[in-house]
């Protein structure tokens, strides 16, 4: 017996050494086919291929698809810890398994049916699925290496920078007249969401062009982890403790429990918001233009999709002042609530689902007669989501009866009353960080000007698709500076103290912010003395604040100066304390402390 059980020691050691070698490899080669099958399907929709070639191609994604069917089929072997799969991963492998087996065997399908299973177009969509599905589920497992949160959060949104600037010098995607600069400057602009153009995205992008800025916007809206973690977790929830710990603080989950519960909610509010506001806008082009249904579809969401994200682009000529939207009033109304909606940030989005939800459960039970069932749930609207909401709120409204004032006598001379509101509205509205338009900037009065610019820099609110230093930064300073006033030695807000870190993170955010403004603003003023600071520094804001409004400036710019466009969109999308804490890493913890000495101010 007791060289029985040794022996089986002995194999389960040996079986754990073989098979954790051979579970890596079938990792590696997976990532290499997934990788092989995005590449081969890029170069296919993006190059022009004669219909020998296709063929060829067609029969080489089959091939792929069957790699991956088969390397999905060694997975399902028990692993080194003896864990079998789950009924999830079981069914996903035997569908890919059976979809590629199926293929190759009805190349010429006779039906209708099968013939849609065969389009190399459903091949191309289910090979790219398989295959971004399993680069997130493996690259999930890297983040339990030691790599910091915040710089795998800078790291994906520069490989999706690189990506989208090479997927928009493809033939297919744009007329010829595209260079690699303004495709990575246009790129970073998607990507961060911020919406300053060199180029005009109608004239110079292919609708395949369009299309691939539109994936760009939303990847970048949403934020690429999110996406990532979204598919990774979507049929096992299985990672580590070190993997929940890093997803929880990207997506700001309650716990970890939580996770995939916040990954669903930012997934399904982003597409219903989008879906709904493509639907009004889809409603009110078929009533007013001559769009055909295609034409008609795609323009709605792609200006869905860059409102929800504040992302500022448009594919209609002169932008929100062509006449669609500058004779429409209702269309300009939608895209300007999806902008809201998109800037108040998903934790006070999920607070306020939360809020109706349990509103709506206390009125069904009054009505019902089930007064045993109502139950009272205290600050179910926490601090945060008061604050950004109000702040928010506040900002938006004082904005807009700013506009209404100062742009009397300039833009909004000859409007009616309902115009003036609408276009305060909208300006108030756009200068958050959307980048949208319905006026020329030119014509804006020096005093509406500023007020822009302080209104970019504050921005929206904490994980929204917008950027800036973000309302809560700004309300937090903005009380601190109370209580110093009021001789006080900490912040009170409903009932709740803020913690001291949250005030020294404000002001570190406020000081970073200013400075790169500050030192932006000189560098393109040497680069380009010949334009005024004014125009340089809204420039600069807008950049780092992820708006995307120009006064005309940024075409004109020299490739120094829009280098340090592009450098300041990427820094604004993750967060200047951000940026800077991936250089600096944490100070030891020291035991011991200095005595206190009293600074002159």
């Amino acid at each position: 017996m007791l060289l029985f059980n040794l022996l089986r020691f002995r194999f389960k050691l040996f079986y754990n050494e073989i098979g954790k070698k051979i579970w890596n490899n079938i990792e590696r080669f997976m990532m290499l086919i997934c990788i092989m099958s995005i590449v081969d399907v890029t170069i296919q929709l993006g190059f022009h291929f004669d219909a020998a070639t296709l063929d060829y191609v067609c029969s080489y994604n089959r091939l792929l698809l069957l790699l991956i069917a088969i390397l999905l089929s060694l997975k399902l072997l028990p692993t080194t810890e003896w864990k079998f799969p789950t009924a999830k991963e079981l069914i996903y492998t035997l569908l890919i398994l059976s979809y590629a087996i199926w293929i190759y065997g009805h190349s010429e399908p006779a039906n209708f049916a099968t013939r849609l299973l065969a389009h190399k177009h459903t091949l191309q969509f289910a090979l790219v699925g398989v295959s971004v599905y399993e680069i997130s589920r493996i690259g999930i497992s890297f983040l339990s290496q030691k790599v910091s949160p915040t710089v795998l959060f800078a790291a994906s949104f520069f490989f999706f920078i690189i990506i989208g600037s090479g997927l928009l010098m493809l033939p297919r995607s744009n007329h010829g007249s595209l260079t690699a600069f303004d495709a990575l400057f246009t790129a970073t602009s998607a990507v961060c969401v911020t919406g300053l153009s060199v180029i005009d995205t109608v004239s110079c992008l292919t609708t395949f062009g369009q299309v691939i800025l539109m994936v760009l916007i939303q990847i970048g809206g949403i934020g690429v982890m999110t996406f990532t973690s979204f598919f990774a977790m979507s049929l096992s929830h299985k990672a580590s403790i070190k993997n929940q710990m890093v997803i929880k603080d990207l997506v700001s989950a309650d716990n970890m429990n939580d996770i995939f519960q916040t990954l669903k909610r930012i997934i399904f509010v982003t597409l219903t918001i989008e879906l709904a506001a493509s639907w009004l806008i889809f409603n009110e082009l078929e009533a007013n233009t001559d769009f055909d249904l295609s034409h008609r579809i795609f323009f709605a969401a792609f200006h869905a999709i860059s409102g929800f994200c504040n992302a500022g682009f448009s594919i209609a000529e002169n932008g929100m002042m062509n006449p669609i939207f500058a004779d429409n009033h209702f269309i300009g109304i939608i895209v300007a609530l999806t902008i809201v909606l998109g800037g108040m940030g998903f934790p006070l989005q999920s607070n306020l689902i939360s809020w109706v939800q349990y509103k709506i459960k206390k009125i069904y039970y009054r009505l019902a007669g089930k007064h045993e069932r109502l139950f009272f749930r205290s600050h179910l609207l926490n601090v945060n989501s008061r604050l950004v909401f109000f702040t928010h709120l506040g900002l938006l409204l004082l904005g807009m009866g700013i506009f209404i004032v100062s742009e009397q006598h300039h833009s909004q001379t000859d409007m009616s009353a309902g115009d003036r509101i609408f276009e305060s509205f909208f300006l108030s509205t756009t200068a958050r960080t959307a980048g949208f338009n319905t006026v020329d900037l030119g014509l804006l009065g020096p005093h509406t000007i500023m007020i822009m610019l302080i209104l970019m820099w504050i921005g929206c609110a904490p994980l929204s698709t917008g950027g800036g230093i973000k309302t809560s930064t700004f309300a937090v300073a903005m009380f601190n500076m109370f209580s110093v006033f009021r001789k006080t030695d900490r912040i009170e807000i409903y009932n709740r103290r803020v913690e001291q870190e949250s005030v020294n993170k404000a002001f570190a955010i406020i000081m970073l912010s200013i400075l790169l403004i500050f030192v932006s603003t000189m560098l393109t003023k040497s680069f380009d003395p010949q334009f005024g600071i004014m125009q340089l520094l809204f420039e600069n804001c807008s950049a780092i604040s992820t708006v995307g409004l120009t006064l005309d400036l940024t075409p004109h710019l020299s490739v120094a100066s829009k280098t340090v466009l592009i450098i300041n969109m990427f820094i604004g999308r993750i967060g200047v304390l951000s940026f800077v804490m991936c250089f600096v890493g944490p100070k030891r913890f020291k035991s011991y402390s200095f005595p206190h000495e009293s600074i002159t101010l």
